[in-house]
């Protein structure tokens, strides 16, 4: 193994036996190369992390957006669903009076005793 340096003298032996195999692995010159790549990934990674963060707050942002949108138009969509509605009973109920009314007056002919069609044609 190296010589440790200032750097790694401080480090765990779990660390360094990582450290040296990183440094194989990657064919690097020494420890503290190993090290430098290790943190400038990281920084890099780090970096592109935040632009990931960065771009979902933008996406949650946009939904929350569409979520508000679609609230609204549920809200406008019930409002004229439900005024459509009460037009069709409304309606509805006129045709029922109507038809009461109807019903009404064919018993009222009836039962009152004036004569029918079927009544006439008895008669002559």
């Amino acid at each position: 193994m190296n010589p440790q340096s200032p750097i790694t003298e401080h480090l765990p032996p779990e660390v360094l036996s990582w450290l040296y195999a990183y440094q194989r692995e990657h064919q690097l010159a020494s420890l503290e190369a190993a090290i430098v790549d290790i943190v400038c990934k990281f920084y890099t990674q780090a970096n592109h992390l935040s632009e990931q963060v960065a771009n979902l707050e933008r996406r949650v942002h946009a939904l929350s957006r569409e979520v508000i949108y679609l609230r609204q138009q549920l809200s406008e969509n019930y409002d004229r669903l439900r005024e459509q509605l009460a037009a069709v009973r409304l309606s509805h109920s006129g045709i029922l009076h109507n038809l009461r009314d109807r019903v009404e007056a064919l018993e009222s002919e009836v039962f009152s005793g004036h004569p029918s069609a079927a009544d006439a044609e008895a008669d002559s």
